[in-house]
């Protein structure tokens, strides 16, 4: 069926995922399965609105994260069409080494929203290191494993005897691939895990929108379109980019502007 096949097996598990999701919660007798309606009398019009507004302003974060990850592939794929091909074969595979790290910022959100909301900012400084401490010593983990796997996931995509030019270009792509979920553990439990969780999350959003679009972006096109450059260089800029979220959500977190109790906003 090709690419609607594709589409069509993306729809399904998505709708089979979220019928899973129901009967686990339904056999959990958990009140999301099945909502009494007493409690739903119980919300206030300024509740839903302001988790609507703090949920919003993530959306669009997804939203411009997509869009300029987008437009890179793009502007990476002008410079080479075997590029493209390099860049599809990596997307899933990091796409799942960053699940770990994703779950573990998710968690993170979990206990600092918590203590933030329970006005126990004097326990927040040791809850932030230690998440950063497991963050990036998974991260490293993911690293090394993905390295290590590395002849084994490339042969489920490359199967000719004689190296191709996306081959090639993939294997130069990998280890750089690889190397960046070190970094990206450490900015993405600084964003997810720490900044947004404790209600910064239009800052967030700023410095998303500035690393992608000023920063990469122009950069990439620059050193596509002008000097031509190699696509190790170009692939190697997410590097730099993840590097400026990160020194800027360390600032910010030192500035401790970005606590912002959310729960005594609500009552």
């Amino acid at each position: 069926m090709g690419i609607k096949g594709a589409a069509l097996g993306t729809l399904l598990s998505a709708l089979i995922e979220c019928a899973i999701l129901y009967l686990y919660l339904k056999s959990k007798r958990h009140l999301l399965a099945n909502m009494p309606l007493v409690l739903l009398k119980q919300l206030k019009i300024s509740d839903v609105l302001l988790v609507t507004r703090l949920s919003s302003t993530a959306a669009v974060n997804s939203v411009v994260w997509a869009a300029g990850l987008f437009a890179f592939h793009a502007i990476l794929g002008y410079s080479d069409p075997n590029l493209l091909v390099a860049l599809s074969v990596l997307a899933p595979v990091e796409a799942l080494a960053m699940s770990l790290l994703i779950g573990l910022a998710t968690a993170g959100s979990v206990l600092v929203g918590n203590q933030v909301g329970a006005n126990q900012q004097d326990r927040l400084p040791a809850t932030i290191r230690q998440h950063i401490i497991v963050s990036v010593f998974f991260g490293i983990i993911s690293a090394a494993l993905l390295m290590l796997v590395e002849p084994f996931v490339l042969s489920l995509f490359f199967h000719s005897d004689l190296p191709s030019a996306a081959e090639q270009i993939t294997v130069g792509l990998y280890d750089i691939m690889a190397a960046s979920l070190i970094v990206k553990s450490l900015s993405m439990m600084l964003i997810v895990g720490v900044l947004r969780a404790g209600g910064d999350a239009s800052f967030c959003l700023i410095t998303d929108i500035f690393a992608q679009w000023v920063f990469l972006l122009p950069c990439a096109y620059w050193l596509t379109h002008v000097l031509n450059f190699p696509p190790v260089y170009l692939f190697g800029l997410v590097l730099f980019e993840e590097g400026i979220k990160v020194l800027i959500c360390v600032w910010r977190l030192n500035s401790g502007r970005w606590v912002k109790n959310l729960a005594a906003s609500m009552n």
